[in-house]
């Protein structure tokens, strides 16, 4: 897939920040609204569906590319404790059933918190960069935001499902 070898060439390169937008609803933008939405202009559910089926496939690839980089986390929907989708803090802990055997392969802990390899992660090179411009910090700042908000994101599509 193109999209991998181009994502390859970029890491290859040395770029390490890398944002990849999924497609939003496309059924729900005004054109498709008032072409296929019916009189009262609804979102069009079938393109909505292809917009679902085409971000599955994309989170795939993508997960998939992760995991073959160095510090790549294989499970990435869901956190490490519990069915991963809603248990926090005091219901995950290593003596819970549920908690899964190797928390290295998850990006977050439980439904809300990453995982200690995630900090790791993050402060390395952020003490690595120390040196750098501010510039440099602001765009960690900002991955880390960047990644709460897609925990979040997922977190509330996986409840509406």
């Amino acid at each position: 897939m193109r999209l991998i070898e181009n994502l390859k060439e970029l890491y290859v390169l040395g770029v390490r920040k890398i944002g990849v937008f999924s497609t939003p609803p496309i059924g729900c933008v005004p054109s498709q609204r008032t072409l296929g939405g019916g009189i009262e202009r609804e979102c069009a559910e079938d393109y909505n569906v292809a917009t679902k089926l085409f971000n599955n496939k994309l989170i795939s690839v993508l997960n998939s590319f992760r995991t073959s980089m160095p510090d790549g986390f294989e499970v990435v929907n869901k956190g490490c404790c519990g069915i991963g989708n809603i248990e926090v803090v005091v219901l995950c802990n290593q003596l819970s059933p549920l908690t899964c055997t190797n928390v290295d392969k998850y990006i977050s802990w439980d439904s809300y918190h990453p995982t200690e390899k995630v900090y790791r992660v993050l402060v390395t090179r952020v003490i690595q960069k120390e040196d750098k411009q501010q510039e440099d910090l602001e765009m960690e700042k900002l991955s880390l935001i960047s990644y709460f908000i897609f925990v979040s994101l997922r977190l509330i599509l996986n409840n509406e499902r």
